[in-house]
């Protein structure tokens, strides 16, 4: 089954969001060349309902950036796969990478309810000691009954439990460059799953009987989580939040703020927003913004979202939403700067947020600069955020898109950009050996 199948498609009623009508004259982002300027969506003054007391848990990287989980009970049997593809750019090489999540023939895709006990996993995890053992004592079902707020002296809520167990355990993940080992920085080729699940006397795999539930966490998985590759949720929030589509894209676009400094917003075309997501990508662009108005809705007036603004229209592709953070994001951001570091040393390099933070910016590059020589081009671009740092690209990619939006670029903002670049290396070094030859129009 495609991904088109994983969202139950119902008729989202619009509510009328405010406009700002300066918003309106005045645009934040130059609209594209001819892409009609439609729905810009002013959010900025969020309600002042009080949210429940934040209570955050540690969610893996990976299970965040890629869809693991189907948002919709509905023909679960149906659902075989769930896939994700892109294009990453590796050293002047282009690469396929694809993530794809498929059921066991006895089981279903994992599904919402089988979320909410990852959840609750993830959260009984971070009470461990680092380093996490890969064999790790759950508790009985009856706690997780309790931590799932289900009563847990009904039999059918413990077997509701164990069922959402195994199918998490049979569903297999393969990996091509896809699932990142932070410890090592490499990109895993591979097929896994995410844990074994051992239930009282069973024999557990250090040869002892299990006396309660147990987990045997895939290596790949346990080595994540002690490599703190993890971003911070706000559980109860997400619990407020209700509805699986909207807990969703609270968790991708928390991820991808994570990683924006000097640029206000993020990006995604649509299409790969719902292979993330994932949920139906539909024909009309109508369409397209009745699913998600909604949800956009709940984020905005809970504080997440400041501003939501579609760059589309129906006859021209990709169409492209643009996400503002709100304060509650800003908040979170703030928080995952500051989230502690192991005290033990996996690496030297780099670190994940920073990796994060350029891509991202690379990611900007791409889509506004539109360099036809990108792939030569890349490693330039590479070093030129190596010397000058992130901060000062964005204001030169920041200075370019003005330019552009001026008239003010005669041959192409590819040329422009890479030779304010130059004149900068070429300041920032003696004899000038950082500088390219001016790009292609």
């Amino acid at each position: 089954m495609e991904i088109g199948d994983l969202f139950e498609q119902t008729d989202v009623a619009v509510s009328n969001i405010p406009r700002s009508p300066a918003s309106r004259s005045q645009p934040l982002l130059p609209v594209p060349e001819g892409v009609e300027e439609t729905d810009h969506i002013s959010l900025l003054t969020p309600s002042s309902k009080d949210s429940p007391l934040a209570h955050y848990i540690k969610a893996e990287v990976n299970f965040l950036r890629y869809p693991f989980f189907a948002l919709t009970t509905r023909d679960l049997r149906k659902i075989d796969t769930i896939e994700y593809h892109e294009q990453r750019e590796e050293n002047g090489e282009r690469q396929e990478i694809f993530w794809q999540v498929s059921r066991n023939v006895l089981t279903t895709i994992p599904g919402p309810f089988d979320k909410r006990v990852h959840r609750t996993i993830e959260e009984i995890l971070d009470g461990f000691p680092r380093p996490i053992p890969q064999l790790v004592r759950l508790g009985p079902l009856y706690q997780l009954c309790k931590l799932l707020d289900l009563p847990p002296t009904e039999r059918k809520n413990r077997q509701k439990v164990v069922e959402a167990l195994e199918r998490i355990a049979a569903t297999t993940i393969h990996s091509n460059y896809a699932f990142f080992r932070k410890a090592q920085k490499q990109w895993v080729r591979g097929t896994f799953n995410l844990f074994s699940v051992f239930f009282r006397g069973q024999d557990l795999p250090n040869g002892q009987v299990a006396d309660t539930t147990y987990l045997f966490l895939h290596p790949l998985y346990v080595e994540s989580l002690n490599a703190f590759y993890v971003k911070p949720l706000d559980y109860a929030y997400l619990r407020e939040l209700a509805n699986p589509l909207t807990q969703r894209l609270y968790e991708v676009l928390g991820l991808r703020f994570r990683g924006l400094r000097n640029s206000a917003y993020t990006r995604y075309e649509y299409e790969h927003l719902c292979q993330t997501l994932p949920i139906t990508p539909q024909r009309s662009l109508k369409d397209a913004k009745k699913v998600l108005s909604s949800h956009h809705e709940k984020l905005y007036h809970t504080g997440f979202l400041a501003k939501v603004e579609w760059r589309a229209r129906q006859s021209v592709k990709p169409w492209e939403v643009f996400y503002w953070p709100g304060p509650k994001a800003r908040e979170e951001m703030q928080r995952a700067r500051e989230f502690p570091q192991p005290q033990f040393s996996l690496t030297d390099s780099d670190s994940d947020e920073e990796s994060f933070r350029i891509q991202d910016l690379l990611d900007q590059i791409h889509d506004e600069i539109q360099d036809p020589r990108w792939e030569q081009s890349l490693p330039f671009y590479r070093r030129a955020i190596r010397d000058l740092g992130s901060d000062h690209v964005y204001a030169r990619l920041a200075e370019t898109r003005g330019a552009s939006r001026e008239g003010k670029i005669r041959k192409s903002r590819a040329n422009y950009f890479v030779d304010l670049l130059n004149r900068d290396l070429k300041g920032h070094t003696q004899n000038g050996s950082s500088a390219l030859p001016r790009a292609q129009a």
